[in-house]
């Protein structure tokens, strides 16, 4: 049994390493996104992102926190409407490529 303890503990140990690299490189990546969230200019296409792909809000929850955050907007927020400003802001992304 010594044996099979020692493989399944190099095994555990193999597991665990590449855990960590794919957690490095998941950290890597949403330091990237942050980054690129914050270089935007509009704050609220900014904000509308950081909900969604940062706080991984849906689209009904980003529109809740939009309307708190601009609670004096004449037309309120919808799942919808954040979702189109979001579509429309990568396209123009996209164009811009």
């Amino acid at each position: 049994p010594t044996m099979a303890i020692a493989r399944k503990q190099a095994a555990y140990e193999r597991k665990i390493a590449q855990l960590e690299l794919l957690e490095a490189d998941l950290l890597e990546k949403q330091t990237q996104v942050e980054e690129y969230i914050q270089q935007i200019e509009k704050s609220e296409i900014r904000m509308i992102l950081r909900f969604y792909y940062i706080d991984d809000l849906n689209w009904v929850q980003v529109a809740y926190r939009m309307n708190a955050a601009f609670p004096r907007k004449k037309k309120s927020y919808t799942d919808d409407s954040c979702r189109c400003k979001h579509n429309r802001y990568l396209e123009k992304f996209e164009k811009r490529r």
